[in-house]
């Protein structure tokens, strides 16, 4: 054998083990096998990794089958517990009750290995064996132990019966060894039945190896499963006849296998090495190879720290392999769903935190048994594109795609577990399609005019911008530029008629931890305490409409003129206006027709009339407002107006009244909707190219607008070569697609030109991840019925109006016709804060520095070449500040799980994170802390596994048991609770380091005896991995490969990955819930229960638990209790406020 075929390698962690060296030709049988164990023990002695010494000890065994004439069953023998036993079990195994080396002890714990029911099938096992055993009665009781009922074997067309194997290590007699010399037609006939299903394992967790005999002799064996090489290598024997035509079992049930079944097996002859290639037919477990390489090789070298370079590797090796489970219609739903980015091509910090925090919950719930979805997409449309493309000479959407390619590849990268099948791009014909039949919709149910009005034009980016878009300086919320009035025709969406539905759903019990939000949306919408109504105006060629927004619809009846401000759209019209001599009011020529009378207004320009807040038109009731009045003697106006017919007839009631108008302006589609003074529909169209065509044909003939016919959509936008233009659409150089034909008349007609605000585009596509590649609708309705509400809705606050607003406008809207059941689209709310990055800014000038160009030695920062100090402050990162961060850089440094943990760790989600270096060391060492923890409970339990037995029956143990016990419950508690109700993922990580302390603190008899420890380190690891599922699933390898499992309950599923485990839960008995008493503000009393007892708690029951201790009766007395309140959060803790009517007493402390 050469020195070459007796290493192992183990190309993970680049250390090379010397398994077995044998430099002389060893002609006698006795003296081989004494020799070589030997060997194996001095090995074993040397505490190398577990299965390191097994594997000496199997090529071993190889040899003395070449002279032995009993290779069947040594070869079965290598098979059949190849990966589980360790070093030290071996050692155990070659040594006699005296601890002497024995050939014959050794032999004898082969059959214990391989299992009698094939042992016995081999005259000369049966010789050296059996008069042993008969000779010795420990070892005939052990046989009797091990011997397990024979499996039923699978039968097929070519099969015959095969042998049996026997897994002493795990106690299961399930398998099967199949050899080619009883299967018709061989090794090739093998694979084919088994590729058929002729052949079937009798477990999903029986793996079938074949050698063939074109394996050459002296050559190295490799086993491959679904492509991944395990880290070991199988020697031939110098003949390999023996092991020609001949189907081995490896038998790993006590590893996470997961539920496969083989479906090929083939031999790649590469020169001497020879790759056993193994596909499963269900799903690859990537677990496999790992957990093989902590048995075979053990957990890295003592003197290794978890450096960059493993961080590296570790996340190499799972990126790809960190798959979700399929969807199951049994588990309850959970729609996580993060605000989709606008593909700029690069993720930024900001992205990283939200998307992090987004996939953190979603592993968190998958994890807790739910049916997640977890989507993503592209906000695609937009200015930036438009610009990008006119400034590189590039098409927006090679530019788009470009992005998002870079984007999405980040996103991976970062870890995230989207659902990528769900992946929509609003700028794609199959998602715009539907934005263009939603807003036929809204056109049907006459939600969607056009009118001409005063806009806000952007001079820079050359388009309408909604009041929304324009800051409180009056600039432009993208381009920064000073916002221009400009009158053009528009369309819009009549968004007030759902002012109250929206305001209202803001009360909607459905809502959670929306919090500050509530209070923005409804400040937003405004107090819904008046209407609006429209009223044509007559003595104009446009088609302009003016609204007029009041306080008491009925008094519409009695109105008798209408003012607008100064600058207001019809003061900027150029209406041959007539002039008062006083100049305080211009009389405009046009007039305005009452609705509901008939009667023609006059219209003046005014200041002399109250306005209500963000209104710029009154309705003048000179019978019921002394201004009114005062204006109306001035400009010589009627003081009172007729009722027209429509409302003659009505009940003189001042209720009745206004009901009734109100109920005539909605039949005629003018208004009539409860509605707060300042908001205003919803204008949507913009002069720019990149965006969804509005589906509406300008037609002569018809003398109007024409929809396009939902049969035709979608409007497909043009490809145009140059984008130049400014001030008007670019699409009017779209020639060919301008010029169409009218729907209704079939003459010739032209496209509309603008194209719609990206807020529509965005106001559904939570709905449109649930059924992405319906071809028939937007969604199915049953779809959105099972899975709708999104139950938690995570981004920046700074979408928290315009976005959020303009969404749920939508969604009331498809609420009431029908298409979604649920009014609100999104129950609860995380609203991040933002990523700040330090910024270095010259004093006076306002020059930003980088932070290289700054001298910070002194007491005040200064300008290194100046002199000139320096302003320090944290501000939102950008590049022209020099405070951003690359996140790519960010993973290249510090590795994915780093960066993930650093993002979450410090400060609450909802706040702003502040972000430096600074910070960094509590992660880093925690996660060396950790990867020490595995370690040391790998090195424990190998001793344990050695014979270092002791039974902990003393005091102390208990002791330690019961306090480790304590240690897991509290800390599973705190970090599921800040979890999944406070989402303070910051204080989980704080609670999760205290478990790491915990587990730390233990001696080595608990490391290595204890099941509290084991459940301990299990859960440690669980409740890590949602935010840091790569170096979870390594840690997790490691666990599982530790010998001497504790555990048989159930709770921890040995053959599964980490993200696969059921979610840590609290133990019943565990008595650490608490009921917190206090008076006037001050802690007094505690009680510890059960969390069925905390959950059942009411506020009678925590009375009378609080009264009856000595301690709140000490607290109280002489005083009056004079109010009491009562906060159950369940599965957490309760608490009772007691408060007296004397409040400076001395408050009697407690716990």
């Amino acid at each position: 054998m050469s020195p070459a075929h007796a290493t192992h390698s183990s190309a993970r962690y680049g250390t090379r083990l010397n398994v077995v060296s044998c430099s002389r030709v060893i002609c006698v049988v006795g003296c081989l096998l004494c020799e070589v164990l030997l060997q194996i023990g001095d090995i074993g002695s040397h505490k190398q990794s577990a299965g390191v010494s097994y594997a000496a000890f199997s090529l071993s065994l190889r040899y003395l089958s070449t002279t032995c004439n009993f290779g069947t069953f040594l070869n079965d023998a290598l098979k059949s517990q190849f990966y589980h036993i360790s070093s030290d079990r071996v050692c155990d195994k070659i040594r006699n009750e005296d601890g002497n080396f024995s050939p014959m002890v050794a032999l004898a714990n082969c059959y214990e290995i391989l299992g009698p029911a094939n042992a016995s099938d081999n005259p000369n096992l049966n010789n050296v064996v059996h008069p042993y055993q008969q000779k010795n009665k420990k070892f005939k009781k052990k046989f009797q132990s091990i011997q397990g009922p024979k499996p039923q074997l699978s039968s097929g067309p070519n099969h015959q019966p095969s042998q049996s194997a026997f897994c002493a290590g795990c106690g299961l007699s399930q398998g099967q060894i199949f050899h080619s010399s009883q299967h018709q037609g061989g090794v090739r006939q093998i694979q084919e039945d088994i590729r058929s299903g002729s052949i079937q394992a009798t477990t999903a967790c029986d793996l079938y190896v074949v050698n063939s005999s074109q394996t050459p002799a002296h050559s190295s064996v490799q086993l491959e499963v679904n492509g991944v090489p395990l880290t070991m290598e199988v020697d031939t024997v110098a003949s390999a006849s023996l092991i020609d035509e001949t189907v081995y079992l490896g038998h790993f049930k006590h590893l996470p296998l997961g539920e496969t079944d083989i479906y090929t097996i083939s031999l790649v002859s590469l020169g001497p090495l020879t790759v056993v290639q193994v596909a499963t037919k269900t799903r690859k477990d990537p677990i496999l190879s790992r957990v093989l390489t902590y048995v075979l090789n053990g957990w890295p070298d003592v003197n290794e720290d978890f450096t960059l370079s493993t961080k590296h590797s570790i996340e190499n090796y799972w990126k790809s392999k960190l798959t979700f489970p399929p969807y199951d219609d049994q588990k309850p739903k959970y729609y996580v769903l993060s605000m989709f980015p606008y593909p700029s091509g690069r993720l930024h910090m900001g992205h990283v935190r939200v998307y992090t925090i987004s996939d953190t919950m979603a592993r968190f719930h998958r994890m807790n048994g739910k049916n997640v979805i977890h989507p993503m997409g592209w906000d695609a449309f937009g200015l930036p594109a438009e610009n990008a493309a006119i400034e590189r000479s590039v098409e927006p959407r090679k530019w788009t795609n470009q992005n998002i390619a870079h984007m999405k590849n980040q996103m991976k990268q970062l870890g995230c577990s989207f659902d990528w099948d769900r992946e929509v791009s609003t700028c794609d014909v199959s998602y715009y399609r539907w934005t263009q039949a939603l807003f036929l919709k809204l056109y049907e149910s006459g939600l969607v005019y056009r009118k001409e009005a005063l806009v806000n034009w952007d001079p820079v980016d050359q388009t309408v911008l909604a009041d929304e878009q324009v800051d409180e300086n009056g600039c432009s919320w993208r381009s920064g530029a000073k916002v221009e009035k400009k009158l053009l025709n528009q369309w819009f969406i009549r968004a007030t008629q759902f002012a109250k539905s929206l305001y209202d759903g803001l009360s909607d019990p459905l809502l959670k931890n929306w919090r500050d939000i509530i209070k923005v949306q409804k400040h937003w919408i405004g107090e819904c305490d008046g209407t609006t109504f429209e009223f044509e105006l007559e003595g104009i060629k446009s088609e302009t409409r003016v609204n007029v927004w009041t306080r008491n619809p009925e008094s519409v009846l009695e109105a008798t003129f209408i003012a607008v401000s100064p600058g207001s759209v019809l003061d900027k019209l150029d209406l041959g206006e007539t002039f008062s001599e006083n100049t305080v009011f211009r009389k405009l020529s046009l007039s305005a027709r009452n609705p509901f009378t008939q009667a023609l207004l006059p219209v003046y320009v005014t200041d002399r009339v109250s306005y209500e807040d963000g209104t710029d038109t009154h309705l003048g009731v000179p019978r019921q407002s002394e201004s009114d009045k005062l204006f109306a003697e001035l400009a010589n106006i009627p003081l009172s107006s007729t009722p027209g017919d429509e409302v003659s007839s009505v009940s003189s009631t001042e209720e009745a009244v206004k009901e009734h108008v109100c109920e005539i302006a909605r039949k005629k589609n003018i208004g009539g909707y409860p509605v707060s003074s300042k908001l205003r529909d919803w204008l949507i169209s913009r002069q720019r190219y990149w965006g969804t065509p509005i589906p509406m044909i300008h037609c002569t003939s018809c003398g109007g607008l024409q929809p396009v016919p939902f049969k035709d959509l979608p409007v497909v936008l043009p490809e145009i070569e140059c984008l130049s233009s400014r001030g008007q659409s670019p699409l009017l150089e779209a020639t060919n697609w301008l010029h169409t034909k009218c729907p209704k008349c079939g003459g010739d007609a032209t496209r509309e030109t603008d194209t719609m605000d990206t807020f529509v585009d965005s106001s559904w596509y939570f709905l449109r991840y649930l059924d992405p590649h319906n071809k028939e609708e937007p969604f199915s309705k049953e779809r959105v019925s099972n899975f709708m509400p999104v139950d938690l809705y995570i981004g920046g606050k700074e979408h928290a109006v315009l976005h959020l607003y303009y969404a749920r406008l939508m969604n009331h809207f498809l609420h009431q016709v029908g298409l979604v059941p649920h009014r609100e689209p999104f129950r609860r709310l995380l609203v991040q804060g933002m990523v700040k990055g330090r910024s270095y800014r010259v004093k006076g000038t306002g020059r930003y520095l980088t932070e290289q160009q700054v001298d910070l030695s002194g007491k005040q920062p200064v300008e290194k070449d100046t002199g000139q100090p320096v302003i320090t402050t944290w501000e939102k990162m950008s590049k022209s500040k020099h405070n951003g961060v690359d996140p790519d850089d960010m993973l290249k440094d510090y590795g994915i799980d780093t960066t993930r943990l650093l993002i979450l760790a410090d400060v609450s989600p909802t706040s702003h994170r502040h972000w430096t270096v600074d910070t960094f060391p509590g992660i880093l060492n925690w996660q060396n802390r950790l990867w020490l923890t595995m370690r040391n409970f790998l090195n424990e339990r190998s001793k344990l596994s050695a014979g270092a037995k002791c039974l902990p029956n003393s005091p102390e143990f208990e002791k330690d048991e019961a306090w480790m016990f304590d240690n897991r419950n509290f800390f599973v508690k705190g970090v599921t609770f800040q979890i999944s109700v406070t989402f303070q993922l910051s204080v989980a990580i704080s609670r999760m380091q205290g478990l790491t302390n915990s587990l730390r603190r233990a001696n080595s008899l608990v490391v290595a005896h204890s099941l509290q420890f084991e459940r301990a380190l299990a859960a440690q690891i669980i409740l890590l991995a949602p935010m840091a599922p790569h170096f979870a699933s390594e840690l997790w390898s490691g666990y599982v490969s530790a010998p001497h499992r504790l555990d048989t309950s159930g709770e921890i599923l040995w053959d599964k990955g980490v993200l696969e485990q059921a979610w840590p839960q609290v133990d019943s008995n565990y008595e650490g819930y608490e009921l917190l008493c206090k008076v006037n503000g001050h802690d007094v009393c505690n009680f510890k229960m059960t969390k069925s007892h905390l959950n059942q708690l009411t506020h009678d029951d925590a009375m009378e638990l609080a009264l009856s201790q000595t301690k709140l009766q000490q607290s109280t007395q002489g005083c009056k209790i004079i109010n009491t309140t009562f906060t159950l959060r369940e599965n957490y803790e309760a608490v009772l406020h007691l408060a007296t009517e004397t409040t400076d007493r001395k408050i009697a402390k407690g716990s």
